[in-house]
This record gives structure tokens, sequence and C-alpha cells, in this order.
């Protein structure tokens, strides 16, 4: 498996540091409510009102008005808890690969604290850091596609082959 290690909660404690990062998120986000605008307003989601999700000033804001209200979480509080992959890093029992770029708006060493741990103290859990690919990037070449991708297969390849090489006699 591949997930981002870091602690949501911590995440956008960092983030709130940052406003330019905040806003340009927080915008992208719209952007995409923006281009399917008409089919949020003819599929009328009762709990989603498309103009307070538009007017939110930050991912915080965005966060209580979407995901509160469309996966039925009760605060975004309690959405940030439960959906880091960091509370359940201790208890991981199949391969898994973190991985978090240190230029990722959200993350700093405090936000990555539980998977420092645990890629120490879980011998199923690799942490990978790199200085660059943002918050959902590792993009390269000419016509960018994100590099991530081979690293996932690398990445579940290996596992495999260890895996395999375990089980024979």
């Amino acid at each position: 498996c591949i997930s981002a290690g870091y602690s949501i909660v911590e995440g956008f404690r960092v983030l709130a540091t940052q406003p330019l990062s905040n806003r340009i998120l927080n915008s992208r986000f719209q952007d995409v409510i923006r281009h399917h605008r008409k089919l949020f307003e003819r599929l009328d989601f009762p709990k989603l009102n498309v103009t307070q999700l538009l007017n939110a000033k930050t991912i915080l804001d965005f966060d209580r008005e979407f995901t509160v209200k469309m996966c039925g979480w009760r605060t975004a509080e309690e959405y940030q808890e439960v959906a880091s992959a960091s509370s359940v890093l201790p208890a991981v029992r199949i391969p898994l690969l973190c991985l978090n770029a240190l230029d990722d708006s959200m993350v700093d060493l405090t936000s990555l604290s539980h998977a420092i741990f645990a890629a120490r103290h879980n011998e199923w859990v690799v942490l990978m850091t790199t200085p660059t690919g943002g918050h959902a990037g590792f993009f390269t070449g000419l016509l960018p596609r994100p590099w991530m991708y081979d690293l996932a297969l690398d990445f579940m390849s290996s596992a495999v082959r260890c895996n395999t090489t375990q089980e024979d006699p």
C-alpha cells in the first residue's frame, strides 16, 4: 500500500501558518466545484450549499462545507483525526510506503512524527520523503506525468517478490 504518512490534524495546523498555500489549495478545490457546479445542483445534495462552498476562505472551511456534509462526519476535526494514516501506522502488517514531499504545505517534522516513529519501530512501514513534489504532485518530464506511479509499482513489485521469497521452502 501507499499512503501519505502525515497527521492530517498536524497538517492543518501547518497549513494555517501559510495563508498563501491555504488560499491556493482552497482555490483549486473550488475550481473543481465550479467546473461541476451544475452536476452538484442537478443532483440536489440537500446538505451541500454550493454558494457557501465557493465562499470558503480556507481548506478547513471547505472541509466543513464539503467533506463533513458529504461524508457524514460530525466535524472537520473528527474527519482529520480518523482519516489520518498516522493513527493506524503502529498496527500496519502489510508493506506500506509513506510518501511525502517536504515542500508539501501540510508537512513538517511534527506532522510526520508518527510516520517517523512507525518507520523506526514497525518493519512493515517505509517512510520516503522527497525535497519536492508538493501536496499531490511528484511530476516529471516535458509532458509532466506523476512519477509516483512508477515508484508505487516498483514498491509493490518488491513487496510481492519479498513475500514470494519468504514463502519458498
